[in-house]
């Protein structure tokens, strides 16, 4: 009998155990269930702060005879009469299909972003919407009211900028002010703040269906056909812009050093000219001198011999220079007519050969 009882409770042990015992692993949540109606709560990945926070949230629903739990572990239910409904407690990804959102200049990027969310009260997402399949609608919702809404309050730049950081440009870029404002307006968000903005706007609206939203993301943000054209023209044309300054600060450039060398050639050949007549001048003076006065002349043996000018006899250089004359400006080929009074007839004729004086 004994024996028979024994076996009696382990087949019972068996045989329930399954149905009474579960377990809930450290990626999961659960909402036990009795007669389809909510009677326990197990959170779990959840600080002590807001595990407080969302019993206080299942509390204000009217779930005082919910019991809310926390952790991983075995757990105990009512067999046959309560069910566990698990809900995933990792972080999700939501991705978005592009959609196409206006700006505030009225251009039309299109739009691809995702978003990572998590459930956060077990409880009131299963009676909001049951499924985390049945989630992505709401998500899809959400994101897109929150993305059209925002980027619509922005231009275009705000979106591709993620900071207000100044971009700083050479001096050569732009001109004036006005100028690198028409291209490249200030961002005064930028796409984190913004992208922070829309987050939180999500999560307060998802809060409502026990879901927390805890990142919103842009992965691209590609403008239609139709606009990419011009945007890619004006770039075109902004770049040929910069470039054709370049190439004309060059010129300029060039030009200054030209002009610059040039005047250095022109001073070091006046300076070459003018050293060059400094010294044809001394040279032409030594010479005179040494015409006019003579010069000493050094012998093979030492001894210096005086070489006379012709300030010594004025009358025989005045003779020899007029010889010079006649023997560059006329040959012996040449027949001449003169007259009896020509300084050339008395040289020919001898008549003017030597002063007075040097006559014997």
């Amino acid at each position: 009998m004994r024996a028979f009882l024994i076996g009696l409770f382990v087949f019972l042990f068996l045989f329930l155990a399954p149905s009474t015992f579960y377990t809930i692993s450290e990626s999961e949540q659960g909402v036990v269930l009795q007669f389809e109606r909510p009677v326990r709560v197990i959170v779990n990945r959840v600080s002590d702060e807001e595990f407080e926070k969302i019993r206080e949230e299942i509390s204000g629903m009217g779930g005082k005879r919910v019991r809310v739990s926390r952790g991983a572990g075995l757990y105990m239910k009512v067999p046959f009469l309560q069910g566990v409904r698990r809900f995933d407690a990792r972080l999700l990804t939501f991705d978005e299909e592009p959609s196409d959102v206006v700006t505030l200049e009225k251009i039309k990027p299109r739009i691809d972003s995702y978003a990572r969310w998590r459930v956060r009260n077990p409880l009131l997402f299963y009676l909001s919407i049951q499924r985390e399949d049945l989630a992505h609608g709401r998500l899809r919702d959400l994101i897109r009211s929150a993305l059209r809404n925002e980027i619509g309050r922005h231009p275009f730049n705000e979106l591709i900028r993620s900071t207000t950081r100044e971009i700083v440009y050479s001096a050569a870029e732009f001109e004036d002010a006005e100028e690198m404002q028409t291209y490249h307006p200030p961002v005064r968000l930028g796409r984190e703040a913004m992208m922070a903005k829309i987050t939180e706007m999500c999560d307060q609206k998802a809060r409502e269906y026990g879901i927390q939203i805890l990142d919103v993301r842009v992965k691209r943000a590609d403008l239609p056909p139709e606009n990419a054209s011009s945007v890619f023209e004006r770039m075109k044309a902004e770049r040929q812009r910069i470039a054709t300054r370049f190439e004309e600060e060059g010129k300029r450039e060039a030009t200054k050093i030209r002009a610059e060398t040039d005047r250095k050639v022109k001073v070091i050949l006046a300076e070459a000219q003018k050293t060059d007549l400094e010294i044809r001048g001394r040279a032409d003076a030594q010479a005179a001198d040494i015409y006019a006065n003579g010069f000493l002349e050094k012998l093979p043996t030492g001894e210096a011999r005086q070489i006379n000018g012709f300030n010594s006899d004025p009358d025989f250089f005045h003779f020899t220079r007029r010889l010079e004359a006649l023997r560059a400006s006329i040959s012996s080929e040449d027949r001449l007519i003169l007259s009896t009074d020509s300084p050339l007839f008395q040289i020919l004729s001898g008549a003017d050969a030597l002063s007075p004086a040097r006559k014997p």
